[in-house]
C-alpha cells in the first residue's frame, strides 16, 4: 500500500498548526501566556525564533527573498501588476506537511511579505493533498495602507477557493473599539485570532 492509500483512509490523529511571519507569531507569543492551545505541534515559519523556548514549538528558519524568479505558472496578479508566484517552502515543512494522519491549521496576519506568501504558498502547495487542513488569515487595517490591504484580499480570495478559511476583518475591529490605546487594539486581535484557534 503507498502512502497516498493510506492517508486515503487516515482518521487525523495530529492536529499542528503552523504560523508564518512577524505577525502571527507575535499573535502566537500573546496566546500562549494566556492558556495551552490544543495542538500537538507549533511551527513557527520566520526569519525569527519565538521568545522563550518550549517543548512545543519547531522553529523553522525563512528569510522571503525580496524578488522571486520561476519557472512555474503563476497563480495571478495582485492589484500592482506584479504575478504572484508561491515562494519555495521549507523542505523540512514540505515533507511534514504530508505526513499521514495529520490535520494542519496554517496563521498569518497578511499584508506583509513572508506571512502573505507563506500563507499563499502552503495553500497552493496543498492543494488536492489528502491531509485536513484550514487557514486563518487577517485583512489588515485601514491605517497600514490600499496595497497591503488589497494584496490580503487577493491571497484571501485565492485561498478560499482551495481551503476552509477563516478570516479576521480588523478595521471593524478598530471602529468598534476607538477611541481606544494602539495596545489595547492589538490586544483584542489577538483574542479574536486566539478564538479562531480553538475553533
Amino acid at each position: 500500500m503507498s502512502i497516498s492509500d493510506k492517508t486515503d483512509t487516515a482518521i487525523p490523529t495530529k492536529h499542528n498548526l503552523i504560523v508564518c511571519g512577524s505577525g502571527a507569531k507575535s499573535v502566537l507569543e500573546a496566546c500562549v501566556n494566556w492558556q495551552s492551545l490544543p495542538y500537538d505541534k507549533m511551527f513557527v515559519v520566520d526569519d525569527t525564533a519565538i521568545s522563550g523556548s518550549a517543548s512545543q514549538y519547531v522553529w523553522v528558519p525563512f528569510t522571503a527573498p525580496e524578488a522571486y524568479y520561476f519557472t512555474t505558472p503563476n497563480l495571478g496578479r495582485f492589484p500592482s501588476g506584479k504575478d504572484i508566484h508561491p515562494v519555495p517552502i521549507p523542505l523540512d515543512l514540505q515533507v511534514l506537511i504530508l505526513e499521514p494522519s495529520t490535520q494542519w491549521t496554517v496563521m498569518a496576519c497578511l499584508g506583509g511579505v513572508t506571512g502573505t506568501m507563506l500563507y499563499l504558498s502552503i495553500a497552493a502547495y496543498m492543494a488536492g493533498k489528502q491531509n485536513e487542513v484550514r487557514f486563518i488569515g487577517t485583512l489588515p487595517f485601514e491605517f497600514e495602507g490600499v496595497k497591503r490591504r488589497r494584496n490580503a484580499q487577493v491571497v484571501i480570495d485565492f485561498v478560499s477557493s482551495l481551503h476552509s478559511q477563516h478570516v479576521a476583518l480588523l478595521e471593524p475591529i478598530k471602529k468598534r473599539l476607538d477611541p481606544c490605546p494602539l495596545a489595547h487594539l492589538f490586544d483584542a486581535v489577538n483574542e479574536e485570532m486566539f478564538a479562531m484557534l480553538y475553533e
